[in-house]
Protein backbone atom coordinates (compact mmCIF):
# COMPACT_ATOMS: atom_id res chain seq x y z
CA UNK A 1 0.00 0.00 0.00
CA UNK A 2 1.24 3.10 -0.92
CA UNK A 3 2.04 6.46 1.45
CA UNK A 4 -0.97 8.38 2.21
CA UNK A 5 -1.46 11.61 0.43
CA UNK A 6 -2.56 14.25 2.58
CA UNK A 7 -3.51 16.07 -0.70
CA UNK A 8 -6.27 13.58 -1.52
CA UNK A 9 -9.38 12.85 0.80
CA UNK A 10 -7.64 9.50 2.81
CA UNK A 11 -5.00 11.91 4.37
CA UNK A 12 -7.21 13.81 6.14
CA UNK A 13 -9.29 10.83 6.61
CA UNK A 14 -6.14 8.94 8.40
CA UNK A 15 -4.93 12.21 10.38
CA UNK A 16 -8.54 11.75 11.70
CA UNK A 17 -8.12 8.47 12.40
CA UNK A 18 -4.85 8.35 14.28
CA UNK A 19 -5.63 11.84 16.56
CA UNK A 20 -8.99 9.97 17.53
CA UNK A 21 -7.06 7.34 19.04
CA UNK A 22 -4.72 9.12 20.31
CA UNK A 23 -7.25 11.08 22.41
CA UNK A 24 -9.12 8.36 23.13
CA UNK A 25 -5.76 6.44 25.11
CA UNK A 26 -4.66 10.05 26.12
CA UNK A 27 -8.47 9.61 28.05
CA UNK A 28 -8.11 6.64 29.12
CA UNK A 29 -4.39 5.80 30.03
CA UNK A 30 -4.25 9.07 31.92
CA UNK A 31 -6.82 8.13 33.94
CA UNK A 32 -5.92 5.15 34.99
CA UNK A 33 -2.38 7.12 35.92
CA UNK A 34 -4.35 9.71 38.11
CA UNK A 35 -6.77 6.68 39.43
CA UNK A 36 -3.73 4.82 40.78
CA UNK A 37 -1.69 7.86 42.06
CA UNK A 38 -5.37 8.74 44.31
CA UNK A 39 -5.31 5.05 45.22
CA UNK A 40 -1.84 5.14 46.36
CA UNK A 41 -2.23 8.18 48.55
CA UNK A 42 -5.23 7.24 50.16
CA UNK A 43 -4.66 3.10 50.70
CA UNK A 44 -1.25 3.01 50.19
CA UNK A 45 0.35 -0.59 49.38
CA UNK A 46 -2.68 -2.80 50.05
CA UNK A 47 -2.46 -5.04 53.23
CA UNK A 48 -5.63 -6.94 53.66
CA UNK A 49 -7.87 -8.40 51.01
CA UNK A 50 -10.36 -5.41 51.45
CA UNK A 51 -8.13 -2.56 50.17
CA UNK A 52 -6.71 -4.96 47.48
CA UNK A 53 -10.33 -5.30 46.12
CA UNK A 54 -10.91 -1.98 46.44
CA UNK A 55 -8.16 -0.63 44.33
CA UNK A 56 -9.06 -3.90 41.92
CA UNK A 57 -12.44 -2.41 41.30
CA UNK A 58 -11.40 1.62 41.35
CA UNK A 59 -8.85 0.12 38.50
CA UNK A 60 -11.19 -1.90 36.71
CA UNK A 61 -13.86 0.71 36.18
CA UNK A 62 -10.90 2.21 34.41
CA UNK A 63 -11.47 0.21 31.70
CA UNK A 64 -14.94 1.49 30.91
CA UNK A 65 -13.78 4.74 30.95
CA UNK A 66 -10.32 4.16 27.95
CA UNK A 67 -12.77 1.82 26.28
CA UNK A 68 -15.72 4.38 26.29
CA UNK A 69 -12.96 7.36 25.23
CA UNK A 70 -11.07 5.32 22.27
CA UNK A 71 -14.58 3.72 21.74
CA UNK A 72 -16.56 6.67 20.98
CA UNK A 73 -13.57 8.51 19.46
CA UNK A 74 -13.20 5.64 17.03
CA UNK A 75 -16.97 5.32 16.10
CA UNK A 76 -17.10 9.47 15.12
CA UNK A 77 -14.48 8.50 12.47
CA UNK A 78 -15.90 5.30 11.26
CA UNK A 79 -19.37 6.67 10.66
CA UNK A 80 -18.34 8.92 8.33
CA UNK A 81 -17.57 5.52 5.65
CA UNK A 82 -20.47 3.08 7.75
CA UNK A 83 -23.25 5.86 8.60
CA UNK A 84 -25.38 2.62 9.71
CA UNK A 85 -22.64 1.65 12.26
CA UNK A 86 -24.67 1.79 15.75
CA UNK A 87 -22.84 3.75 18.38
CA UNK A 88 -23.75 1.07 20.55
CA UNK A 89 -22.52 -1.79 19.25
CA UNK A 90 -18.97 -0.29 18.70
CA UNK A 91 -18.90 1.45 21.86
CA UNK A 92 -20.40 -1.27 23.77
CA UNK A 93 -17.74 -4.00 22.40
CA UNK A 94 -14.82 -1.94 23.10
CA UNK A 95 -15.83 -1.01 26.41
CA UNK A 96 -16.74 -4.83 27.50
CA UNK A 97 -12.98 -5.78 25.96
CA UNK A 98 -11.39 -3.26 27.82
CA UNK A 99 -13.31 -3.68 31.33
CA UNK A 100 -11.71 -7.56 30.87
CA UNK A 101 -8.23 -6.62 29.50
CA UNK A 102 -7.99 -4.56 33.43
CA UNK A 103 -10.21 -7.15 35.33
CA UNK A 104 -7.78 -9.89 34.23
CA UNK A 105 -4.95 -7.60 34.20
CA UNK A 106 -5.03 -6.66 37.54
CA UNK A 107 -6.31 -9.92 39.42
CA UNK A 108 -2.81 -11.42 39.77
CA UNK A 109 -1.68 -8.69 41.87
CA UNK A 110 -5.03 -8.66 43.78
CA UNK A 111 -5.17 -12.01 44.95
CA UNK A 112 -1.79 -12.28 46.14
CA UNK A 113 -1.96 -8.25 47.85
CA UNK A 114 -1.07 -8.55 51.56
CA UNK A 115 -0.04 -12.40 51.64
CA UNK A 116 3.77 -12.50 50.52
CA UNK A 117 4.80 -16.18 50.88
CA UNK A 118 7.05 -16.19 53.95
CA UNK A 119 10.88 -16.76 53.77
CA UNK A 120 10.43 -15.48 49.75
CA UNK A 121 13.86 -14.40 48.24
CA UNK A 122 13.80 -11.40 46.86
CA UNK A 123 13.62 -11.12 43.39
CA UNK A 124 15.69 -8.68 41.30
CA UNK A 125 13.58 -6.77 39.08
CA UNK A 126 13.24 -7.50 35.29
CA UNK A 127 15.24 -5.50 32.74
CA UNK A 128 13.45 -3.02 30.68
CA UNK A 129 14.36 -4.65 27.59
CA UNK A 130 12.31 -7.71 28.98
CA UNK A 131 9.39 -5.62 30.01
CA UNK A 132 8.80 -3.94 26.50
CA UNK A 133 9.14 -7.80 24.92
CA UNK A 134 6.99 -8.93 27.58
CA UNK A 135 4.58 -5.95 27.72
CA UNK A 136 4.58 -6.19 23.39
CA UNK A 137 3.47 -10.27 23.73
CA UNK A 138 0.34 -8.73 26.25
CA UNK A 139 -0.53 -5.91 23.49
CA UNK A 140 -0.88 -8.52 20.88
CA UNK A 141 -3.07 -11.25 22.76
CA UNK A 142 -4.99 -8.30 23.69
CA UNK A 143 -5.19 -6.46 19.85
CA UNK A 144 -6.65 -9.62 19.41
CA UNK A 145 -9.12 -9.38 21.13
CA UNK A 146 -9.82 -6.19 20.62
CA UNK A 147 -9.65 -6.62 17.11
CA UNK A 148 -12.30 -9.68 17.47
CA UNK A 149 -15.12 -7.80 19.23
CA UNK A 150 -14.92 -4.71 16.98
CA UNK A 151 -14.81 -7.03 13.67
CA UNK A 152 -18.03 -8.86 15.34
CA UNK A 153 -19.54 -5.37 14.77
CA UNK A 154 -17.33 -4.39 11.55
CA UNK A 155 -18.24 -7.54 9.55
CA UNK A 156 -21.92 -6.13 9.65
CA UNK A 157 -21.25 -3.45 7.08
CA UNK A 158 -17.68 -4.11 5.63
CA UNK A 159 -16.99 -7.64 3.95
CA UNK A 160 -13.28 -6.62 3.94
CA UNK A 161 -12.97 -6.86 8.36
CA UNK A 162 -11.40 -9.04 8.34
CA UNK A 163 -8.03 -6.58 8.13
CA UNK A 164 -8.97 -5.30 11.47
CA UNK A 165 -7.86 -8.39 13.42
CA UNK A 166 -3.99 -7.67 12.09
CA UNK A 167 -4.13 -4.32 12.35
CA UNK A 168 -5.30 -4.50 15.98
CA UNK A 169 -2.95 -7.01 16.77
CA UNK A 170 -0.02 -5.17 15.91
CA UNK A 171 -1.07 -1.59 17.08
CA UNK A 172 -2.14 -2.54 20.55
CA UNK A 173 1.25 -4.98 20.58
CA UNK A 174 3.52 -0.87 20.16
CA UNK A 175 0.77 0.59 22.34
CA UNK A 176 1.17 -1.49 24.95
CA UNK A 177 5.00 -1.35 24.93
CA UNK A 178 4.35 2.43 25.85
CA UNK A 179 2.23 1.84 28.46
CA UNK A 180 4.50 0.04 29.90
CA UNK A 181 7.40 2.58 29.79
CA UNK A 182 5.37 5.01 31.04
CA UNK A 183 4.25 3.12 33.93
CA UNK A 184 7.80 1.32 34.87
CA UNK A 185 10.21 4.35 34.50
CA UNK A 186 8.63 6.36 37.99
CA UNK A 187 10.25 5.16 40.94
CA UNK A 188 9.31 5.81 44.76
CA UNK A 189 10.90 9.01 44.90
CA UNK A 190 9.36 10.31 41.07
CA UNK A 191 7.07 13.41 42.50
CA UNK A 192 3.20 12.58 41.70
CA UNK A 193 3.12 14.99 38.94
CA UNK A 194 5.56 13.25 36.63
CA UNK A 195 3.95 9.79 37.09
CA UNK A 196 0.44 11.56 36.01
CA UNK A 197 2.36 13.26 33.09
CA UNK A 198 3.75 10.13 31.96
CA UNK A 199 0.31 8.14 32.18
CA UNK A 200 -1.02 11.06 29.68
CA UNK A 201 2.17 11.02 27.53
CA UNK A 202 2.02 6.89 27.62
CA UNK A 203 -1.43 7.14 26.88
CA UNK A 204 -1.42 9.79 23.67
CA UNK A 205 2.13 7.75 22.25
CA UNK A 206 -0.39 4.50 22.82
CA UNK A 207 -3.41 5.87 20.79
CA UNK A 208 -1.48 7.20 18.19
CA UNK A 209 0.65 3.97 17.65
CA UNK A 210 -3.19 2.30 17.58
CA UNK A 211 -4.26 4.82 15.24
CA UNK A 212 -1.65 5.07 12.81
CA UNK A 213 -0.99 1.03 12.51
CA UNK A 214 -5.48 0.58 12.49
CA UNK A 215 -5.42 3.57 10.10
CA UNK A 216 -3.98 1.92 7.76
CA UNK A 217 -6.57 -0.60 7.34
CA UNK A 218 -9.14 1.77 8.02
CA UNK A 219 -8.27 3.38 4.73
CA UNK A 220 -8.28 -0.01 2.83
CA UNK A 221 -11.74 -0.42 3.71
CA UNK A 222 -12.48 3.45 2.58
CA UNK A 223 -10.59 1.75 -1.06
CA UNK A 224 -13.49 -0.75 -1.06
Amino acid sequence: MGAVNPARPEGPLYRSWVLSCGLGEFIGIGCAGIVALAANSLIGEPDSPAAAWTIYLAMVSVGAVEGGAIGFFQWRILQRLFPNLPARHWIGATVAVAILGWASGMLPSTLSAGSPPAGAEAVAEPGMAFILLASAGMGAAGGLIFGFAQWLVLRRHTSHAVLWLPANILGWAIAMMWIFLAATWPDMTTPPLFIALSALAGGAAAGLSIGAVTGIALLRLARQ
